[in-house]
């Protein structure tokens, strides 16, 4: 599946057309998770909570490359930075509030993928629909950081939640105006699929004088000590994108084949 992904975009960027033009889009945007998964669990004066949110939320940048094919279409690869949301959370001893652990998730990554784009309008004041399916290379890590007393003393521990490329859905409607000739500028409303499954959960840094924990693998039906059930973090979102899309050549392309 990962070959036929990659062959899409060579053949996306082979096929040159006539009246295609080279177009380079660059914008920004902010989404709010839209679903939430359970992040983790914490002891708070001996009542026991679930933290639950979702690492969709938070600011994405956006590269886009691409061509125009016709009045109407537009097709090519976009390049996106998603920054996601931090989750920080106390897990207090019930003993004492004294002793006390602070936790912190963080979501990020970089997604590629082709995109398909659809003016309604082929000149001014437009909208349009836009289709992209993406892979998605994430980090999803954990930090804890325990507090002893009143003291300063604290111990930080760090993990890493491992997984290979996933894929992600993007979805928007927007509407996009005409600056010149050679740019125009468009705000859309995107949706975003895409859930996080990690195999397993890496200790990569431990306080001096203390061992790295063993992995844990997450699967269907555990059985071993080491083991947990299968578990996914969230990372869908909606929100709102904004940018300028800038025409590189003016001139129409002669095709190839």
């Amino acid at each position: 599946m990962k070959k036929n992904f990659l062959l899409l975009i060579v053949i996306l960027f082979g096929t040159q057309t006539i009246n295609a033009q080279w177009l380079v889009n660059v914008g920004a945007a902010y989404g709010w998770g839209r679903q939430k998964s359970v992040l983790t669990t914490v002891n708070n004066q001996g009542l026991v909570e679930t933290v639950n949110g979702s690492f969709g939320e938070g600011v994405e940048l956006n590269l886009g490359v691409g061509r125009k094919f016709g009045d109407r279409f537009f097709y090519g690869v976009d390049f996106n930075y998603l920054t996601g949301r931090d989750f920080v959370m106390n897990d207090a001893n019930p003993s004492t509030a004294r002793d006390y652990n602070k936790t912190t998730f963080r979501g990020s990554g970089a997604l590629i993928g082709p995109f398909l784009k659809f003016r309604v309008n082929p000149e001014g004041l437009s909208p349009y629909l836009r289709f992209t399916p993406q892979v998605a290379f994430m980090t999803l890590d954990e930090e804890k950081v325990r507090f002893i007393g009143d003291s300063a003393t604290k111990d930080v521990f760090q993990y890493n939640y491992e997984a290979g490329f996933q894929f992600s859905i993007n979805s928007a409607i927007g509407i996009e105006f005409m600056g010149g000739e050679m740019a125009s500028f468009f705000i859309e409303v995107f949706n975003r699929n895409m859930v996080y499954n990690p195999s397993k959960r890496v200790n990569t840094k431990v306080p001096e004088g203390f061992q790295k924990e063993e992995d844990i693998n997450y699967i269907d039906a555990p059985e071993q000590p080491n083991e947990q059930l299968a578990k996914s973090f969230d990372f869908s979102a909606i929100g709102f994108g904004f940018g300028v899309r800038i025409v590189l050549d003016s001139k129409p392309t002669k095709a190839i084949y």
